[in-house]
């Protein structure tokens, strides 16, 4: 069958990944607006980089949960049988 739980864990890490890239970001920003210097160009590909990878493994993990859901759905039986059809005799048993 499977389960969800890394799907739900992929998707989670995924959400704080990217929250923590945008306050990295934030702090850097306010510590280049007081005047530190940091190292040009390493920052906004460090920030870039954590950011779109954090919002892919995310989607990956919403994705993955889906394909998931619909592969139980169509290995499950039907959701009724018929035993006879109206106007017809009775089946035999």
């Amino acid at each position: 069958q499977g389960s969800t739980l890394p799907l739900k864990l992929m998707s989670a890490t995924g959400i704080l990944v990217s929250l923590l890239s945008m306050a990295a970001g934030l702090f850097f920003l306010i510590r280049w607006m007081g005047g530190h210097a940091t190292p040009e160009g390493w920052l906004s590909v460090f920030l870039a980089t954590a950011f779109f990878g954090g919002t892919m493994l995310f989607c990956i993990g919403i994705l993955g949960a889906y394909f998931l859901v619909l592969t139980r759905e169509t290995r499950r039986s039907p959701r009724w049988n018929v035993r006879s059809i109206a106007g017809d005799e009775e089946p035999e048993i």
